[in-house]
Protein backbone atom coordinates (compact mmCIF):
# COMPACT_ATOMS: atom_id res chain seq x y z
CA UNK A 1 0.00 0.00 0.00
CA UNK A 2 1.55 3.64 -0.92
CA UNK A 3 1.24 5.72 1.97
CA UNK A 4 -0.33 8.73 1.13
CA UNK A 5 0.16 10.64 4.42
CA UNK A 6 3.63 12.35 5.31
CA UNK A 7 3.78 14.61 8.24
CA UNK A 8 6.38 17.18 9.11
CA UNK A 9 6.81 17.10 12.96
CA UNK A 10 5.61 13.68 14.08
CA UNK A 11 8.08 11.43 13.57
CA UNK A 12 8.07 7.78 12.29
CA UNK A 13 9.32 4.77 15.03
CA UNK A 14 7.09 6.31 17.94
CA UNK A 15 6.63 3.51 20.87
CA UNK A 16 4.71 5.89 23.59
CA UNK A 17 0.99 5.85 22.88
CA UNK A 18 -1.20 8.44 22.76
CA UNK A 19 -3.03 11.03 19.76
CA UNK A 20 -0.28 13.40 18.46
CA UNK A 21 -1.92 15.91 16.29
CA UNK A 22 0.84 18.87 14.06
CA UNK A 23 -1.54 21.83 12.01
CA UNK A 24 -0.72 21.53 8.23
CA UNK A 25 -1.34 25.50 6.82
CA UNK A 26 0.20 24.38 3.11
CA UNK A 27 -3.74 24.01 2.14
CA UNK A 28 -5.63 27.04 3.98
CA UNK A 29 -4.89 29.56 1.11
CA UNK A 30 -6.81 28.80 -1.30
CA UNK A 31 -7.06 32.19 -3.38
CA UNK A 32 -4.28 34.73 -5.42
CA UNK A 33 -1.56 36.57 -3.38
CA UNK A 34 -2.52 40.42 -2.52
CA UNK A 35 -1.02 42.94 -4.97
CA UNK A 36 0.46 45.47 -2.64
CA UNK A 37 2.83 47.61 -4.38
CA UNK A 38 6.04 48.97 -2.48
CA UNK A 39 7.25 52.44 -3.73
CA UNK A 40 10.78 53.63 -3.52
CA UNK A 41 11.98 57.12 -4.31
CA UNK A 42 15.10 58.84 -4.67
CA UNK A 43 15.66 62.03 -4.25
CA UNK A 44 17.99 64.68 -3.04
CA UNK A 45 18.13 65.92 0.94
CA UNK A 46 19.31 68.99 2.43
CA UNK A 47 22.08 69.30 5.22
CA UNK A 48 18.99 69.59 7.57
CA UNK A 49 17.46 66.31 6.73
CA UNK A 50 18.26 64.05 9.60
CA UNK A 51 18.41 61.11 7.82
CA UNK A 52 21.78 59.79 6.69
CA UNK A 53 22.61 58.83 2.84
CA UNK A 54 21.83 55.67 1.21
CA UNK A 55 19.78 54.29 3.83
CA UNK A 56 16.49 53.22 2.67
CA UNK A 57 13.80 53.93 4.98
CA UNK A 58 10.15 53.54 5.06
CA UNK A 59 8.27 56.63 6.04
CA UNK A 60 4.09 56.93 6.80
CA UNK A 61 3.97 61.13 6.00
CA UNK A 62 4.80 63.74 4.54
CA UNK A 63 6.04 65.36 7.85
CA UNK A 64 8.71 62.37 7.57
CA UNK A 65 10.09 63.53 4.73
CA UNK A 66 10.14 66.74 6.03
CA UNK A 67 12.47 65.83 9.32
CA UNK A 68 14.15 63.07 7.43
CA UNK A 69 15.59 65.62 4.05
CA UNK A 70 14.57 68.80 4.62
CA UNK A 71 11.95 71.17 4.52
CA UNK A 72 11.67 72.03 0.48
CA UNK A 73 13.94 69.85 -0.07
CA UNK A 74 13.53 67.71 -3.47
CA UNK A 75 12.52 64.28 -1.85
CA UNK A 76 10.34 66.13 0.53
CA UNK A 77 8.82 67.40 -2.01
CA UNK A 78 8.53 64.66 -4.20
CA UNK A 79 7.09 62.71 -1.14
CA UNK A 80 4.47 65.42 -0.41
CA UNK A 81 3.59 64.68 -4.39
CA UNK A 82 3.28 61.36 -4.02
CA UNK A 83 1.06 61.45 -0.43
CA UNK A 84 -0.78 64.16 -2.79
CA UNK A 85 -1.56 61.51 -5.12
CA UNK A 86 -2.26 58.50 -3.18
CA UNK A 87 -1.97 58.99 0.52
CA UNK A 88 -2.35 55.25 1.46
CA UNK A 89 1.26 54.84 -0.59
CA UNK A 90 3.46 52.13 0.87
CA UNK A 91 6.81 54.47 0.16
CA UNK A 92 10.42 54.17 1.32
CA UNK A 93 12.95 56.87 0.50
CA UNK A 94 16.55 56.66 0.12
CA UNK A 95 18.33 59.64 0.17
CA UNK A 96 21.00 61.39 -1.85
CA UNK A 97 23.56 64.38 -1.01
CA UNK A 98 24.12 67.21 -3.01
CA UNK A 99 26.99 66.20 -5.43
CA UNK A 100 30.40 68.07 -3.62
CA UNK A 101 30.92 69.69 -7.07
CA UNK A 102 27.39 70.43 -7.57
CA UNK A 103 26.21 74.25 -8.56
CA UNK A 104 22.41 75.47 -7.51
CA UNK A 105 20.31 76.99 -10.14
CA UNK A 106 19.42 80.05 -9.87
CA UNK A 107 16.74 82.98 -11.30
CA UNK A 108 15.77 85.99 -10.40
CA UNK A 109 12.67 88.85 -10.44
CA UNK A 110 13.45 92.38 -10.92
CA UNK A 111 11.19 95.03 -10.34
CA UNK A 112 10.43 98.44 -11.43
CA UNK A 113 8.73 101.48 -9.53
CA UNK A 114 7.13 102.74 -7.29
CA UNK A 115 4.14 101.89 -7.60
CA UNK A 116 1.71 104.37 -8.26
CA UNK A 117 -1.29 102.25 -6.89
CA UNK A 118 -2.21 99.34 -5.11
CA UNK A 119 -2.48 96.01 -6.27
CA UNK A 120 -0.92 91.95 -6.39
CA UNK A 121 1.79 90.49 -6.80
CA UNK A 122 1.32 86.99 -7.70
CA UNK A 123 4.40 84.70 -7.42
CA UNK A 124 4.67 81.50 -8.69
CA UNK A 125 7.30 78.95 -7.78
CA UNK A 126 6.96 75.79 -9.79
CA UNK A 127 3.03 74.86 -8.68
CA UNK A 128 3.23 77.44 -5.43
CA UNK A 129 1.81 80.56 -5.78
CA UNK A 130 3.11 83.26 -3.40
CA UNK A 131 0.71 86.41 -3.03
CA UNK A 132 1.93 90.01 -1.92
CA UNK A 133 0.13 93.02 -1.68
CA UNK A 134 1.40 96.28 -3.22
CA UNK A 135 0.38 99.42 -1.46
CA UNK A 136 0.71 103.01 -3.60
CA UNK A 137 4.08 104.06 -2.85
CA UNK A 138 5.99 101.36 -2.72
CA UNK A 139 9.51 100.99 -4.30
CA UNK A 140 10.91 98.31 -6.29
CA UNK A 141 13.59 97.58 -3.02
CA UNK A 142 10.35 97.33 -0.65
CA UNK A 143 8.21 94.86 -2.78
CA UNK A 144 11.20 92.51 -3.17
CA UNK A 145 11.65 92.50 0.25
CA UNK A 146 8.14 91.80 0.95
CA UNK A 147 8.31 89.20 -1.35
CA UNK A 148 11.55 87.54 -0.08
CA UNK A 149 9.48 87.83 3.51
CA UNK A 150 6.68 86.16 1.82
CA UNK A 151 9.18 82.64 0.15
CA UNK A 152 11.07 82.52 3.59
CA UNK A 153 8.02 82.24 5.72
CA UNK A 154 7.14 78.72 3.13
CA UNK A 155 9.89 76.87 4.00
CA UNK A 156 8.17 74.06 2.00
CA UNK A 157 9.36 76.06 -1.40
CA UNK A 158 12.28 74.71 -3.26
CA UNK A 159 13.85 77.96 -3.46
CA UNK A 160 15.52 80.31 -0.98
CA UNK A 161 15.14 84.09 -1.89
CA UNK A 162 17.47 86.93 -1.72
CA UNK A 163 16.95 90.94 -2.35
CA UNK A 164 19.47 93.20 -3.62
CA UNK A 165 18.10 96.74 -4.78
CA UNK A 166 14.20 95.35 -6.49
CA UNK A 167 16.41 92.53 -7.78
CA UNK A 168 15.13 88.92 -6.22
CA UNK A 169 17.25 86.26 -6.99
CA UNK A 170 16.17 82.78 -6.47
CA UNK A 171 18.13 79.50 -5.31
CA UNK A 172 17.51 76.49 -5.21
CA UNK A 173 17.95 73.82 -1.98
CA UNK A 174 19.42 71.37 -3.83
CA UNK A 175 22.29 71.42 -6.49
CA UNK A 176 22.16 70.26 -9.48
CA UNK A 177 20.67 70.07 -12.85
CA UNK A 178 17.26 69.63 -11.77
CA UNK A 179 16.96 72.88 -10.28
CA UNK A 180 16.82 74.04 -13.75
CA UNK A 181 13.78 72.67 -14.13
CA UNK A 182 12.12 74.84 -11.43
CA UNK A 183 9.49 77.10 -13.20
CA UNK A 184 9.43 81.17 -12.23
CA UNK A 185 5.59 83.29 -13.20
CA UNK A 186 5.59 86.13 -11.86
CA UNK A 187 2.06 88.55 -12.32
CA UNK A 188 1.68 92.23 -10.83
CA UNK A 189 -1.65 94.09 -11.25
CA UNK A 190 -0.29 97.41 -9.46
CA UNK A 191 0.22 100.46 -11.49
CA UNK A 192 3.94 101.41 -11.98
CA UNK A 193 5.08 98.44 -11.35
CA UNK A 194 6.70 95.67 -13.69
CA UNK A 195 8.36 92.00 -12.65
CA UNK A 196 11.09 90.40 -15.13
CA UNK A 197 11.39 87.12 -14.32
CA UNK A 198 14.76 85.61 -15.90
CA UNK A 199 14.38 81.55 -15.34
CA UNK A 200 15.97 79.09 -13.49
CA UNK A 201 19.79 78.26 -14.84
CA UNK A 202 23.17 76.65 -13.73
CA UNK A 203 22.64 74.52 -12.13
CA UNK A 204 25.37 71.45 -12.72
CA UNK A 205 26.62 68.03 -11.80
CA UNK A 206 24.35 65.52 -9.82
CA UNK A 207 25.12 62.97 -7.38
CA UNK A 208 25.33 59.54 -9.19
CA UNK A 209 22.32 57.42 -9.07
CA UNK A 210 23.69 54.35 -8.88
CA UNK A 211 25.00 54.36 -5.51
CA UNK A 212 21.13 54.74 -4.12
CA UNK A 213 20.52 51.87 -6.66
CA UNK A 214 23.37 49.55 -4.70
CA UNK A 215 21.75 50.70 -1.27
CA UNK A 216 17.95 48.74 -2.36
CA UNK A 217 19.92 46.26 -4.32
CA UNK A 218 18.70 43.56 -2.27
CA UNK A 219 15.35 45.16 -0.88
CA UNK A 220 12.21 44.56 -3.19
CA UNK A 221 10.10 47.32 -4.56
CA UNK A 222 7.29 47.26 -7.48
CA UNK A 223 8.00 50.32 -8.43
CA UNK A 224 11.33 53.31 -7.80
CA UNK A 225 10.96 56.54 -8.98
CA UNK A 226 13.68 58.40 -10.07
CA UNK A 227 14.13 62.67 -10.19
CA UNK A 228 16.83 61.97 -12.72
CA UNK A 229 15.35 62.50 -16.45
CA UNK A 230 18.73 62.59 -18.12
CA UNK A 231 20.52 60.24 -20.72
CA UNK A 232 23.64 60.13 -18.67
CA UNK A 233 22.08 59.73 -15.14
CA UNK A 234 19.75 56.90 -16.86
CA UNK A 235 21.09 55.04 -19.73
CA UNK A 236 25.16 54.22 -18.95
CA UNK A 237 24.82 50.34 -18.41
CA UNK A 238 28.22 50.15 -16.44
CA UNK A 239 29.34 46.06 -15.54
CA UNK A 240 26.86 44.94 -13.02
CA UNK A 241 27.54 42.24 -10.32
CA UNK A 242 26.51 42.40 -6.86
CA UNK A 243 27.83 45.80 -5.82
CA UNK A 244 29.49 47.45 -8.07
CA UNK A 245 27.87 50.58 -9.89
CA UNK A 246 24.63 50.52 -12.00
CA UNK A 247 21.98 52.57 -13.05
CA UNK A 248 18.56 52.51 -13.54
CA UNK A 249 18.28 50.25 -16.44
CA UNK A 250 20.53 47.74 -15.79
CA UNK A 251 18.95 47.81 -11.84
CA UNK A 252 15.78 46.99 -12.80
CA UNK A 253 16.88 44.07 -15.39
CA UNK A 254 18.83 42.94 -12.83
CA UNK A 255 16.87 42.45 -9.91
CA UNK A 256 13.91 41.77 -12.32
CA UNK A 257 16.21 39.14 -13.93
CA UNK A 258 14.79 34.89 -13.03
CA UNK A 259 17.51 34.63 -10.75
CA UNK A 260 17.12 37.80 -8.53
CA UNK A 261 13.23 37.80 -9.34
CA UNK A 262 12.50 40.70 -7.37
CA UNK A 263 10.27 41.75 -9.77
CA UNK A 264 10.23 46.18 -10.31
CA UNK A 265 9.38 48.94 -12.45
CA UNK A 266 10.48 52.91 -12.47
CA UNK A 267 9.03 55.57 -13.63
CA UNK A 268 10.41 58.99 -14.49
CA UNK A 269 9.11 62.29 -16.05
CA UNK A 270 9.67 65.23 -18.51
CA UNK A 271 7.68 68.58 -18.70
CA UNK A 272 9.64 69.68 -21.61
CA UNK A 273 9.37 68.67 -25.03
CA UNK A 274 8.00 65.58 -27.18
CA UNK A 275 11.42 65.42 -29.15
CA UNK A 276 13.33 65.34 -26.02
CA UNK A 277 11.34 62.67 -24.21
CA UNK A 278 11.03 60.08 -27.07
CA UNK A 279 14.59 60.76 -27.42
CA UNK A 280 14.61 59.67 -23.87
CA UNK A 281 12.41 56.49 -24.29
CA UNK A 282 14.15 55.35 -27.55
CA UNK A 283 17.59 55.32 -25.53
CA UNK A 284 15.41 53.30 -21.91
CA UNK A 285 13.66 51.24 -24.45
CA UNK A 286 12.44 49.11 -21.37
CA UNK A 287 8.97 47.45 -20.62
CA UNK A 288 9.67 48.38 -16.91
CA UNK A 289 10.15 51.82 -17.61
CA UNK A 290 7.31 54.24 -17.62
CA UNK A 291 8.10 57.78 -19.11
CA UNK A 292 5.30 60.23 -18.32
CA UNK A 293 5.46 63.45 -20.18
CA UNK A 294 3.09 66.66 -19.29
CA UNK A 295 4.42 69.28 -21.26
CA UNK A 296 4.81 73.06 -20.03
CA UNK A 297 3.16 72.69 -16.37
CA UNK A 298 4.66 74.42 -13.45
CA UNK A 299 4.91 71.19 -11.23
CA UNK A 300 7.97 70.02 -11.19
CA UNK A 301 9.38 66.65 -13.09
CA UNK A 302 10.58 65.18 -10.00
CA UNK A 303 6.98 65.93 -8.18
CA UNK A 304 5.16 64.85 -11.61
CA UNK A 305 7.36 61.37 -11.47
CA UNK A 306 6.37 60.91 -7.85
CA UNK A 307 2.88 61.41 -8.40
CA UNK A 308 2.51 59.47 -11.59
CA UNK A 309 4.20 56.28 -9.40
CA UNK A 310 1.76 56.64 -6.48
CA UNK A 311 -1.25 56.79 -8.71
CA UNK A 312 0.07 53.58 -10.42
CA UNK A 313 1.12 51.92 -7.00
CA UNK A 314 -2.88 52.61 -6.43
CA UNK A 315 -4.05 50.07 -9.10
CA UNK A 316 -4.58 46.98 -7.23
CA UNK A 317 -5.92 45.17 -10.66
CA UNK A 318 -2.74 44.67 -12.65
CA UNK A 319 -4.38 44.12 -15.70
CA UNK A 320 -6.52 47.22 -15.23
CA UNK A 321 -5.56 50.23 -17.89
CA UNK A 322 -4.30 53.43 -16.50
CA UNK A 323 -6.80 55.51 -18.97
CA UNK A 324 -8.27 58.51 -18.05
CA UNK A 325 -6.99 57.59 -14.35
CA UNK A 326 -6.74 61.18 -12.66
CA UNK A 327 -3.46 62.35 -11.27
CA UNK A 328 -4.48 64.40 -8.13
CA UNK A 329 -2.13 67.22 -7.25
CA UNK A 330 -0.90 67.84 -10.80
CA UNK A 331 -1.65 71.27 -12.01
CA UNK A 332 -2.88 71.47 -15.91
CA UNK A 333 -0.93 73.19 -18.76
CA UNK A 334 -1.70 76.65 -20.45
CA UNK A 335 -3.61 75.71 -23.49
CA UNK A 336 -0.99 76.61 -25.75
CA UNK A 337 1.43 73.98 -23.78
CA UNK A 338 -1.35 71.11 -24.30
CA UNK A 339 -0.11 68.15 -26.36
CA UNK A 340 -2.57 67.52 -29.54
CA UNK A 341 -3.72 64.49 -30.33
CA UNK A 342 -0.97 63.68 -33.49
CA UNK A 343 1.12 64.63 -30.59
CA UNK A 344 -0.49 62.11 -28.23
CA UNK A 345 -0.25 59.23 -30.90
CA UNK A 346 3.38 60.32 -31.92
CA UNK A 347 4.47 59.71 -27.88
CA UNK A 348 2.57 56.76 -27.54
CA UNK A 349 3.83 55.41 -31.00
CA UNK A 350 7.84 56.10 -29.25
CA UNK A 351 7.31 55.04 -25.76
CA UNK A 352 6.12 57.58 -24.20
CA UNK A 353 2.97 58.51 -21.71
CA UNK A 354 0.74 61.72 -22.44
CA UNK A 355 -1.35 63.12 -20.23
CA UNK A 356 -4.09 65.57 -20.91
CA UNK A 357 -6.69 67.73 -19.39
CA UNK A 358 -10.31 67.25 -18.52
CA UNK A 359 -12.73 69.71 -18.77
CA UNK A 360 -12.33 70.25 -15.50
CA UNK A 361 -8.85 71.01 -15.84
CA UNK A 362 -7.99 67.64 -14.31
CA UNK A 363 -4.67 65.66 -15.09
CA UNK A 364 -5.52 62.24 -16.15
CA UNK A 365 -3.59 59.35 -18.35
CA UNK A 366 -4.24 59.30 -22.03
CA UNK A 367 -2.77 55.98 -21.93
CA UNK A 368 0.11 54.18 -19.57
CA UNK A 369 2.74 52.72 -22.14
CA UNK A 370 6.57 51.79 -21.70
CA UNK A 371 9.39 52.40 -23.31
CA UNK A 372 9.86 49.37 -24.88
CA UNK A 373 9.05 49.89 -28.71
CA UNK A 374 11.91 47.56 -30.30
CA UNK A 375 13.43 43.80 -30.18
CA UNK A 376 16.92 43.01 -29.71
CA UNK A 377 17.38 43.25 -33.41
CA UNK A 378 15.78 46.37 -33.64
CA UNK A 379 12.65 45.37 -35.18
CA UNK A 380 9.36 47.21 -33.93
CA UNK A 381 7.34 45.20 -31.12
CA UNK A 382 4.08 46.07 -29.75
CA UNK A 383 4.39 42.95 -26.86
CA UNK A 384 5.18 44.87 -24.07
CA UNK A 385 3.53 48.21 -25.28
CA UNK A 386 0.99 48.71 -22.22
CA UNK A 387 2.28 48.69 -19.14
CA UNK A 388 -0.53 46.32 -17.63
CA UNK A 389 1.11 43.73 -20.09
CA UNK A 390 4.65 43.50 -17.67
CA UNK A 391 2.33 44.09 -14.61
CA UNK A 392 0.25 41.14 -15.08
CA UNK A 393 3.00 39.00 -15.83
CA UNK A 394 5.07 40.11 -13.04
CA UNK A 395 1.98 39.62 -10.58
CA UNK A 396 0.79 35.63 -12.72
CA UNK A 397 4.46 35.20 -11.69
CA UNK A 398 3.89 36.15 -7.77
CA UNK A 399 0.68 34.24 -7.41
CA UNK A 400 1.99 31.14 -8.89
CA UNK A 401 5.71 31.11 -7.14
CA UNK A 402 3.79 31.89 -3.90
CA UNK A 403 1.31 29.03 -4.45
CA UNK A 404 3.83 26.25 -4.79
CA UNK A 405 6.27 27.35 -2.60
CA UNK A 406 3.63 26.80 0.10
CA UNK A 407 2.54 23.43 -1.18
CA UNK A 408 5.64 22.03 -2.04
CA UNK A 409 8.47 23.52 0.17
CA UNK A 410 10.66 20.79 -0.18
CA UNK A 411 9.34 18.25 -2.72
CA UNK A 412 10.43 14.86 -4.00
CA UNK A 413 11.37 14.32 -7.89
CA UNK A 414 8.06 12.00 -8.13
CA UNK A 415 5.98 11.57 -11.05
CA UNK A 416 3.30 12.11 -8.25
CA UNK A 417 4.69 15.29 -7.18
CA UNK A 418 4.98 16.34 -10.76
CA UNK A 419 1.42 15.62 -11.71
CA UNK A 420 0.39 17.63 -8.67
CA UNK A 421 2.76 20.56 -9.06
CA UNK A 422 1.02 20.87 -12.77
CA UNK A 423 -2.63 20.69 -11.28
CA UNK A 424 -1.86 23.41 -8.65
CA UNK A 425 0.16 25.96 -11.73
CA UNK A 426 -3.21 25.00 -13.62
CA UNK A 427 -5.53 26.07 -10.54
CA UNK A 428 -3.71 29.37 -10.03
CA UNK A 429 -3.67 30.09 -13.80
CA UNK A 430 -7.55 29.52 -13.63
CA UNK A 431 -7.81 31.77 -10.56
CA UNK A 432 -5.97 34.66 -12.77
CA UNK A 433 -9.22 33.78 -15.56
CA UNK A 434 -11.61 34.54 -12.89
CA UNK A 435 -10.00 37.77 -11.84
CA UNK A 436 -9.92 38.68 -15.23
CA UNK A 437 -6.00 39.06 -15.10
CA UNK A 438 -5.62 36.01 -17.69
CA UNK A 439 -7.34 34.48 -19.58
CA UNK A 440 -8.33 31.57 -22.33
CA UNK A 441 -6.70 29.27 -20.19
CA UNK A 442 -8.41 26.09 -21.29
CA UNK A 443 -7.62 26.99 -25.03
CA UNK A 444 -4.22 27.56 -23.57
CA UNK A 445 -4.06 24.09 -20.57
CA UNK A 446 -2.29 21.59 -23.11
CA UNK A 447 0.82 24.22 -23.43
CA UNK A 448 1.43 23.65 -20.02
CA UNK A 449 4.20 21.96 -19.54
CA UNK A 450 6.96 19.79 -17.20
CA UNK A 451 9.91 17.73 -18.48
CA UNK A 452 12.93 16.49 -16.72
CA UNK A 453 16.03 18.31 -17.31
CA UNK A 454 18.36 16.59 -20.29
CA UNK A 455 21.14 17.20 -17.35
CA UNK A 456 20.35 17.41 -13.93
CA UNK A 457 18.35 14.66 -12.45
CA UNK A 458 17.46 17.16 -9.56
CA UNK A 459 15.73 19.58 -11.94
CA UNK A 460 11.84 19.99 -14.09
CA UNK A 461 11.61 22.56 -16.51
CA UNK A 462 8.08 24.06 -16.82
CA UNK A 463 6.81 25.82 -19.45
CA UNK A 464 3.62 28.27 -18.39
CA UNK A 465 1.52 29.93 -20.84
CA UNK A 466 0.90 33.57 -19.74
CA UNK A 467 -2.23 34.88 -22.09
CA UNK A 468 -2.52 38.42 -20.15
CA UNK A 469 -5.93 40.40 -20.50
CA UNK A 470 -5.00 43.40 -22.64
CA UNK A 471 -6.31 46.73 -22.28
CA UNK A 472 -9.66 47.82 -24.39
CA UNK A 473 -8.10 50.63 -25.54
CA UNK A 474 -10.16 51.47 -28.82
CA UNK A 475 -13.79 50.77 -29.71
CA UNK A 476 -14.85 51.91 -33.12
CA UNK A 477 -18.24 52.50 -34.01
CA UNK A 478 -19.91 53.65 -37.16
CA UNK A 479 -23.21 55.54 -37.38
CA UNK A 480 -25.40 54.32 -40.17
CA UNK A 481 -27.18 57.16 -41.40
CA UNK A 482 -30.95 56.85 -42.84
CA UNK A 483 -33.23 59.41 -43.57
CA UNK A 484 -37.26 58.80 -43.32
CA UNK A 485 -39.07 58.41 -46.71
CA UNK A 486 -41.34 62.01 -47.25
CA UNK A 487 -44.86 61.64 -45.82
Amino acid sequence: MTQSIFFDQIPNGLRKPGVYVEFNNKLAVRGLPANAQKVCIIGQKTVSGSLAVLTPTKIFSEADAVLYAGNGSMMHRMVKAAYAAYPYLDLTIVNLADHGSGVSATGTNTFTGPATGAGLLVQQIGKDKIEVAIASGETATEIATALVAAITARPDLPVTAANSAGVVTFTAKNKGTLGNQIKLLSTVSAAGVTSTIVAMASGATDPDLSTALTAIYAAKFDIIVSPYNNLSNLTTLASYSGSSAALLKAHIDSVSGPLEQRRCRAVIAHTATVALSTTLAASLNSERIMLVLDRGIMTHSVELAAAAAAVWASMSDPAQPLNYKAIPGIDAPVIANRLSRAEQETLLANGVTPLAVSTSEATYFVRAVTTYTVNASSTPDISYLDVTTITSLDYGDLAIRTRIQTRFPAPKKTLRTRKAIRSEILAVMKDLEAAEIWRDIDAYSDQLVIEDDATDPARWNVLIPAPVVPGAHILAMQLVLYLSPAA
